[in-house]
Protein backbone atom coordinates (compact mmCIF):
# COMPACT_ATOMS: atom_id res chain seq x y z
CA UNK A 1 0.00 0.00 0.00
CA UNK A 2 1.07 3.64 -0.29
CA UNK A 3 3.41 4.58 2.55
CA UNK A 4 1.36 7.27 4.30
CA UNK A 5 -1.74 5.12 4.33
CA UNK A 6 0.47 2.31 5.56
CA UNK A 7 1.69 4.38 8.52
CA UNK A 8 -1.85 5.31 9.45
CA UNK A 9 -2.93 1.67 9.48
CA UNK A 10 0.07 0.29 11.40
CA UNK A 11 -1.57 0.35 14.84
CA UNK A 12 -4.59 -1.54 13.62
CA UNK A 13 -2.60 -4.10 11.66
CA UNK A 14 -0.44 -4.89 14.70
CA UNK A 15 -3.55 -5.35 16.80
CA UNK A 16 -5.08 -7.54 14.11
CA UNK A 17 -2.61 -10.33 15.02
CA UNK A 18 -0.98 -11.32 11.76
CA UNK A 19 -3.81 -10.33 9.42
CA UNK A 20 -6.60 -12.15 11.30
CA UNK A 21 -8.64 -9.42 12.95
CA UNK A 22 -9.67 -10.31 16.49
CA UNK A 23 -13.28 -11.12 17.31
CA UNK A 24 -13.11 -9.07 20.51
CA UNK A 25 -14.44 -5.49 20.66
CA UNK A 26 -12.34 -2.94 18.79
CA UNK A 27 -9.77 -1.32 21.11
CA UNK A 28 -10.47 2.31 20.18
CA UNK A 29 -13.36 4.54 19.18
CA UNK A 30 -13.89 6.30 15.83
CA UNK A 31 -13.04 9.59 17.56
CA UNK A 32 -9.70 8.25 18.83
CA UNK A 33 -8.87 6.80 15.43
CA UNK A 34 -9.72 10.06 13.64
CA UNK A 35 -7.35 11.93 15.95
CA UNK A 36 -4.58 9.59 14.79
CA UNK A 37 -5.56 10.07 11.17
CA UNK A 38 -5.36 13.83 11.51
CA UNK A 39 -1.79 13.57 12.82
CA UNK A 40 -0.78 11.97 9.50
CA UNK A 41 -2.98 14.17 7.31
CA UNK A 42 -0.01 16.10 5.90
CA UNK A 43 1.23 12.95 4.20
CA UNK A 44 -2.24 12.22 2.85
CA UNK A 45 -2.46 15.73 1.39
CA UNK A 46 0.87 15.23 -0.39
CA UNK A 47 -0.29 11.96 -1.89
CA UNK A 48 -3.56 13.39 -3.21
CA UNK A 49 -1.79 16.42 -4.71
CA UNK A 50 0.60 14.13 -6.56
CA UNK A 51 -2.30 12.62 -8.49
CA UNK A 52 -2.96 16.03 -10.07
CA UNK A 53 0.72 16.29 -11.04
CA UNK A 54 0.54 12.89 -12.76
CA UNK A 55 -2.54 14.14 -14.61
CA UNK A 56 -0.62 17.08 -16.10
CA UNK A 57 2.68 15.28 -16.81
CA UNK A 58 3.80 16.03 -20.40
CA UNK A 59 3.94 13.33 -23.03
CA UNK A 60 1.35 10.70 -22.02
CA UNK A 61 -2.13 10.69 -23.56
CA UNK A 62 -3.53 7.55 -21.91
CA UNK A 63 -1.66 5.19 -19.60
CA UNK A 64 -1.98 2.59 -16.88
CA UNK A 65 0.57 2.70 -14.03
CA UNK A 66 0.92 -0.18 -11.58
CA UNK A 67 3.45 0.41 -8.77
CA UNK A 68 5.31 -2.82 -8.01
CA UNK A 69 6.80 -2.01 -4.58
CA UNK A 70 3.92 -3.62 -2.65
CA UNK A 71 1.97 -6.61 -3.95
CA UNK A 72 -0.25 -6.98 -0.86
CA UNK A 73 -2.51 -3.99 -1.59
CA UNK A 74 -1.77 -3.15 -5.26
CA UNK A 75 -2.54 0.32 -6.55
CA UNK A 76 -3.77 0.87 -10.12
CA UNK A 77 -3.49 4.35 -11.66
CA UNK A 78 -5.18 5.13 -14.98
CA UNK A 79 -4.30 8.47 -16.57
CA UNK A 80 -5.95 10.14 -19.57
CA UNK A 81 -4.87 13.45 -21.05
CA UNK A 82 -5.58 15.73 -24.00
CA UNK A 83 -2.77 18.22 -24.62
CA UNK A 84 -3.27 20.61 -27.57
CA UNK A 85 -0.65 23.25 -28.34
CA UNK A 86 -0.27 25.97 -30.95
CA UNK A 87 2.28 28.57 -32.06
CA UNK A 88 1.06 31.71 -33.87
CA UNK A 89 2.98 32.95 -36.90
CA UNK A 90 2.75 36.76 -36.62
CA UNK A 91 5.33 37.53 -39.28
CA UNK A 92 8.30 38.09 -36.95
CA UNK A 93 11.30 35.94 -37.85
CA UNK A 94 12.35 33.64 -35.03
CA UNK A 95 9.48 34.55 -32.68
CA UNK A 96 5.98 33.13 -32.26
CA UNK A 97 3.48 33.47 -29.40
CA UNK A 98 2.74 30.02 -27.99
CA UNK A 99 -0.12 28.48 -26.02
CA UNK A 100 -0.80 24.96 -24.75
CA UNK A 101 -3.39 23.16 -22.68
CA UNK A 102 -3.49 19.96 -20.64
CA UNK A 103 -6.79 18.36 -19.70
CA UNK A 104 -6.09 15.37 -17.47
CA UNK A 105 -8.15 12.73 -15.69
CA UNK A 106 -6.58 10.27 -13.24
CA UNK A 107 -8.40 7.36 -11.60
CA UNK A 108 -6.65 5.37 -8.86
CA UNK A 109 -8.13 2.22 -7.32
CA UNK A 110 -6.89 0.34 -4.27
CA UNK A 111 -8.29 -2.26 -1.89
CA UNK A 112 -6.93 -2.32 1.67
CA UNK A 113 -7.45 -5.67 3.38
CA UNK A 114 -7.33 -6.07 7.18
CA UNK A 115 -8.04 -9.78 7.55
CA UNK A 116 -11.29 -11.44 8.65
CA UNK A 117 -13.58 -11.11 11.66
CA UNK A 118 -15.69 -14.24 12.23
CA UNK A 119 -15.47 -15.07 8.54
CA UNK A 120 -16.29 -11.51 7.39
CA UNK A 121 -13.69 -9.69 5.28
CA UNK A 122 -12.47 -6.38 6.70
CA UNK A 123 -11.50 -4.02 3.91
CA UNK A 124 -11.73 -0.60 2.28
CA UNK A 125 -12.27 -0.23 -1.47
CA UNK A 126 -10.91 3.20 -2.42
CA UNK A 127 -11.76 4.93 -5.71
CA UNK A 128 -9.99 8.30 -6.12
CA UNK A 129 -10.51 10.55 -9.15
CA UNK A 130 -8.62 13.69 -10.13
CA UNK A 131 -9.56 16.16 -12.86
CA UNK A 132 -6.81 18.63 -13.83
CA UNK A 133 -6.91 21.60 -16.20
CA UNK A 134 -3.61 23.36 -16.92
CA UNK A 135 -2.92 26.12 -19.43
CA UNK A 136 0.39 27.50 -20.60
CA UNK A 137 1.27 30.75 -22.38
CA UNK A 138 4.65 31.87 -23.61
CA UNK A 139 6.67 32.15 -26.79
CA UNK A 140 8.78 30.18 -29.24
CA UNK A 141 12.26 31.44 -30.14
CA UNK A 142 14.33 30.01 -33.00
CA UNK A 143 17.75 29.98 -31.34
CA UNK A 144 19.55 27.90 -34.01
CA UNK A 145 18.77 25.98 -37.18
CA UNK A 146 15.96 23.57 -36.26
CA UNK A 147 16.21 24.45 -32.56
CA UNK A 148 13.30 26.05 -30.67
CA UNK A 149 13.25 27.42 -27.12
CA UNK A 150 9.87 27.69 -25.34
CA UNK A 151 9.60 29.49 -21.99
CA UNK A 152 6.06 29.67 -20.58
CA UNK A 153 3.92 30.36 -17.55
CA UNK A 154 1.45 27.74 -16.30
CA UNK A 155 -1.89 28.20 -14.54
CA UNK A 156 -4.63 25.70 -13.78
CA UNK A 157 -7.03 23.94 -11.43
CA UNK A 158 -7.52 20.42 -10.11
CA UNK A 159 -10.27 18.64 -8.20
CA UNK A 160 -9.69 15.36 -6.38
CA UNK A 161 -12.54 13.33 -4.91
CA UNK A 162 -12.82 9.90 -3.31
CA UNK A 163 -15.60 7.36 -2.94
CA UNK A 164 -14.93 4.43 -0.62
CA UNK A 165 -16.89 1.31 0.27
CA UNK A 166 -16.15 -0.68 3.43
CA UNK A 167 -16.93 -4.11 4.84
CA UNK A 168 -16.43 -5.80 8.21
CA UNK A 169 -16.20 -4.10 11.62
CA UNK A 170 -12.61 -2.93 11.07
CA UNK A 171 -13.31 -1.55 7.60
CA UNK A 172 -16.48 0.15 8.82
CA UNK A 173 -14.54 1.69 11.72
CA UNK A 174 -12.01 3.24 9.37
CA UNK A 175 -14.77 4.40 7.03
CA UNK A 176 -16.60 6.18 9.85
CA UNK A 177 -13.47 7.67 11.39
CA UNK A 178 -11.85 8.75 8.13
CA UNK A 179 -14.74 10.42 6.27
CA UNK A 180 -13.57 13.58 4.57
CA UNK A 181 -9.95 12.82 5.43
CA UNK A 182 -8.86 9.30 4.47
CA UNK A 183 -12.03 8.38 2.56
CA UNK A 184 -14.95 10.20 0.88
CA UNK A 185 -12.94 13.43 0.65
CA UNK A 186 -12.82 16.35 -1.79
CA UNK A 187 -9.91 18.70 -2.53
CA UNK A 188 -9.84 21.80 -4.76
CA UNK A 189 -6.42 23.09 -5.82
CA UNK A 190 -4.92 25.98 -7.75
CA UNK A 191 -1.97 25.01 -9.95
CA UNK A 192 0.63 27.56 -11.04
CA UNK A 193 4.25 27.68 -12.12
CA UNK A 194 6.31 27.68 -15.28
CA UNK A 195 8.08 25.51 -17.82
CA UNK A 196 11.08 25.67 -20.10
CA UNK A 197 11.36 23.45 -23.17
CA UNK A 198 13.96 23.09 -25.90
CA UNK A 199 13.15 21.22 -29.12
CA UNK A 200 15.38 20.08 -31.96
CA UNK A 201 13.97 19.11 -35.37
CA UNK A 202 15.85 17.50 -38.25
CA UNK A 203 14.81 15.80 -41.49
CA UNK A 204 17.08 13.65 -43.66
CA UNK A 205 17.00 13.29 -47.44
CA UNK A 206 15.09 9.99 -47.16
CA UNK A 207 12.19 11.88 -45.51
CA UNK A 208 12.90 10.44 -42.05
CA UNK A 209 12.37 13.09 -39.39
CA UNK A 210 13.69 13.45 -35.84
CA UNK A 211 12.17 15.52 -33.04
CA UNK A 212 13.98 15.66 -29.68
CA UNK A 213 12.73 17.52 -26.60
CA UNK A 214 13.97 18.43 -23.15
CA UNK A 215 11.46 20.00 -20.76
CA UNK A 216 11.35 21.13 -17.14
CA UNK A 217 8.04 21.86 -15.38
CA UNK A 218 7.79 23.57 -12.00
CA UNK A 219 4.31 23.47 -10.47
CA UNK A 220 2.85 24.62 -7.17
CA UNK A 221 -0.26 22.75 -6.00
CA UNK A 222 -2.14 25.00 -3.56
CA UNK A 223 -5.06 23.10 -2.02
CA UNK A 224 -7.21 26.04 -0.99
CA UNK A 225 -10.44 24.19 -0.10
CA UNK A 226 -11.02 20.64 1.12
CA UNK A 227 -13.50 18.48 3.01
CA UNK A 228 -11.15 18.66 6.01
CA UNK A 229 -8.83 21.61 6.80
CA UNK A 230 -5.94 19.18 7.34
CA UNK A 231 -5.97 18.46 3.59
CA UNK A 232 -5.41 22.12 2.70
CA UNK A 233 -1.92 23.44 2.02
CA UNK A 234 0.75 24.04 -0.58
CA UNK A 235 3.43 21.85 -2.17
CA UNK A 236 5.75 22.38 -5.11
CA UNK A 237 6.72 19.74 -7.66
CA UNK A 238 9.26 19.33 -10.44
CA UNK A 239 8.74 17.24 -13.57
CA UNK A 240 11.60 16.61 -16.01
CA UNK A 241 11.06 14.92 -19.37
CA UNK A 242 13.33 13.96 -22.26
CA UNK A 243 11.90 12.59 -25.49
CA UNK A 244 13.02 11.56 -28.95
CA UNK A 245 10.78 10.60 -31.88
CA UNK A 246 11.59 9.28 -35.33
CA UNK A 247 9.04 9.18 -38.14
CA UNK A 248 9.25 8.11 -41.74
CA UNK A 249 7.20 7.31 -44.83
CA UNK A 250 5.36 4.08 -45.57
CA UNK A 251 3.78 2.72 -48.74
CA UNK A 252 0.37 2.80 -47.05
CA UNK A 253 -2.47 5.30 -47.25
CA UNK A 254 -5.70 5.91 -45.34
CA UNK A 255 -8.60 7.84 -46.90
CA UNK A 256 -6.18 8.71 -49.68
CA UNK A 257 -3.74 10.33 -47.24
CA UNK A 258 -0.19 9.01 -46.71
CA UNK A 259 0.66 7.15 -43.51
CA UNK A 260 3.96 7.52 -41.66
CA UNK A 261 5.53 5.18 -39.11
CA UNK A 262 6.54 6.50 -35.67
CA UNK A 263 9.03 5.25 -33.09
CA UNK A 264 9.65 7.07 -29.81
CA UNK A 265 11.25 6.90 -26.38
CA UNK A 266 10.47 9.20 -23.43
CA UNK A 267 11.96 9.45 -19.95
CA UNK A 268 10.06 11.16 -17.11
CA UNK A 269 11.41 12.04 -13.65
CA UNK A 270 9.17 13.25 -10.79
CA UNK A 271 11.50 13.47 -7.76
CA UNK A 272 8.94 14.41 -5.10
CA UNK A 273 6.44 11.54 -5.46
CA UNK A 274 8.43 8.38 -4.65
CA UNK A 275 7.79 8.33 -0.88
CA UNK A 276 4.02 8.46 -1.37
CA UNK A 277 3.27 6.68 -4.65
CA UNK A 278 6.27 4.35 -4.83
CA UNK A 279 8.07 5.46 -8.02
CA UNK A 280 9.76 8.62 -9.26
CA UNK A 281 10.72 7.86 -12.85
CA UNK A 282 9.59 5.80 -15.79
CA UNK A 283 10.66 5.21 -19.38
CA UNK A 284 8.17 4.87 -22.22
CA UNK A 285 9.13 3.02 -25.42
CA UNK A 286 6.67 2.67 -28.26
CA UNK A 287 5.57 3.27 -31.80
CA UNK A 288 2.60 4.05 -33.95
CA UNK A 289 1.22 5.26 -37.24
CA UNK A 290 0.45 8.84 -38.29
CA UNK A 291 -1.74 10.36 -40.95
CA UNK A 292 -0.27 13.67 -42.07
CA UNK A 293 -2.61 16.01 -43.89
CA UNK A 294 -4.07 19.29 -42.74
CA UNK A 295 -7.22 18.61 -44.74
CA UNK A 296 -8.42 15.68 -42.64
CA UNK A 297 -9.57 17.79 -39.68
CA UNK A 298 -9.56 21.60 -39.97
CA UNK A 299 -6.82 23.14 -37.81
CA UNK A 300 -5.04 19.81 -37.21
CA UNK A 301 -1.94 18.98 -39.25
CA UNK A 302 -1.73 15.31 -38.30
CA UNK A 303 -3.30 12.57 -36.17
CA UNK A 304 -1.44 9.53 -34.85
CA UNK A 305 -2.31 6.30 -33.05
CA UNK A 306 0.37 5.27 -30.54
CA UNK A 307 1.07 2.41 -28.19
CA UNK A 308 3.92 1.88 -25.74
CA UNK A 309 5.20 0.07 -22.69
CA UNK A 310 6.17 1.79 -19.43
CA UNK A 311 8.81 0.63 -16.98
CA UNK A 312 10.56 2.33 -14.09
CA UNK A 313 11.87 2.06 -10.55
CA UNK A 314 8.88 0.47 -8.83
CA UNK A 315 6.34 0.84 -11.63
CA UNK A 316 5.26 -0.84 -14.84
CA UNK A 317 2.42 -0.15 -17.25
CA UNK A 318 1.33 0.64 -20.76
CA UNK A 319 0.03 3.52 -22.83
CA UNK A 320 -2.23 3.77 -25.85
CA UNK A 321 -3.93 6.77 -27.35
CA UNK A 322 -4.37 9.35 -30.07
CA UNK A 323 -2.14 12.38 -30.53
CA UNK A 324 -2.80 15.43 -32.67
CA UNK A 325 -0.45 17.95 -34.24
CA UNK A 326 -1.84 21.50 -34.49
Amino acid sequence: MMSHRGMILTTLLLWANGGEAAAEPLPFSPEELRAGLRESAGGLKNLYQELSIIGTTPGISAANFRPTHDSSDPLDIDSYKLAPKYAFDIGIDGFRPYIEGSFGYVNSDQTLNFGDSDGMANRLDLDTRTLSLLGGAGAEFDIASGTILRPMLLLGYSRTSNNTASSGPVGDLFHEAGKGLLVDFKIHSLLYGGALEIEQNHRWDNDVGLTANLRYNYLVDDSYRASDPELEGRNDFSVMTAAAELNGPTDLALFGRPLRWIGFVTGTYLPEIKDDIGFDYFVEIGGGIEIVDGGVIPGIDGVSLRGSGLVGDGVKGWSIGLAAEF
